[in-house]
């Protein structure tokens, strides 16, 4: 007799126990439906400074991209130019030699037209 009255103890106990699992899961489940009703509302509500961030993220990195692709072409040019320096005594020579041979050439004289 004792057996039957703890085995009915025991089915009751696990019925209260799948009942309790029943209602945390409906807590649970309520839960996450919360949050994702809350999350959805946040995105909703916060998408117009999502936009306007996005907007202002694309300005600015366009904008570095101009002033940096300024500055390379300014730093090849000086490169380029520093490099041409060692050559001015040379192309000076060469100027000044042309010169010379241009002026020591004679000039051709001009038909006289009658």
């Amino acid at each position: 007799m004792l057996g039957a009255e703890v085995t009915g103890l025991l089915v009751m106990l696990g019925i209260i126990l799948g009942l309790l699992v029943l209602a945390g899961a409906l807590v649970v489940l309520l839960g996450f439906m919360i949050v994702a009703v809350l999350k959805l509302v946040l995105l909703v509500v916060l998408l117009p400074f999502r936009i306007v961030g996005w907007g202002l993220k694309l300005g600015f990195t366009a904008v570095g991209i101009l002033v940096r692709g300024f500055f390379l072409i300014a730093a090849c040019a000086i490169l380029i130019f520093a490099g041409m320096l060692p050559l001015v005594p040379l192309v000076l020579i060469v100027a000044g030699i042309y010169y010379l041979v241009k002026a020591l050439r004679r000039r051709p004289v001009p038909p006289v037209k009658a």
